[in-house]
């Protein structure tokens, strides 16, 4: 699954938050429901924030001395086009 979806945790800002990074133009839909179902991926992205209040936030605030309890998001959206998500949508209907 990871190697459809571009995305990932990647250091911190200069306060202390975690920063998380989604390309999403890389994202390939049509690889990605190949490998996965829907319920999988809901889970799949409750687990990733499961962590990220548990290790991320913890660690970020251990090291700026403050509690940490949000995360800096950069989405980018280069190469990304509607017509990607699409697909997805016909199926479901």
């Amino acid at each position: 699954m990871q190697k459809y979806q571009g995305k990932g945790y990647c250091g911190v800002d200069k306060i202390g938050r975690p920063v998380y990074i989604e390309k999403s133009g890389l994202m390939k839909p049509d690889k990605l429901w190949e490998v996965i179902d829907e319920p999988t991926l809901v889970r799949n992205f409750m687990q990733l924030y499961e962590e990220v209040i548990k290790l991320h936030f913890y660690a970020c605030s251990l090291l700026a001395k403050k509690q940490i309890f949000h995360t800096y998001s950069i989405l980018d959206m280069t190469g990304f086009s509607v017509s990607m998500m699409n697909k997805r949508v016909k199926n479901l209907v």
